[in-house]
């Protein structure tokens, strides 16, 4: 093996551990903005008053007017979540 060969094989080398260090660690980052957008959930509006909770909250509304879907922007806020979730586990 010449000096030339041995010194590109020192160089490829070199250049695979630090893809081997760039993959952990974007691993790691993924890691923990998964952990950071599940904790961007939200839970539907309860409130003391039943006449203002959300219909999709446990105990529901007492307002029946209120109909049976998520008035309170939950469900629209989890799909976006849920949405870069997806996003994540693709990249």
């Amino acid at each position: 093996m010449s000096i030339i060969d041995a010194y590109e094989l020192e160089e490829l080398i070199m250049k695979a551990e630090r893809v081997d260090f760039l993959e952990s660690q974007f691993s790691e980052l993924r890691g923990g903005m998964k952990t950071a957008l599940i904790g961007l959930r939200r839970s539907h509006l309860l409130c003391n008053d039943a006449w203002y909770s959300c219909p999709m909250s446990i105990e529901g509304c007492a307002d029946e007017r209120a109909g049976s879907e998520c008035n309170c922007g939950a469900d629209e806020h989890n799909a976006k979540v849920d949405a870069a979730l997806r996003l994540l586990a693709d990249a």
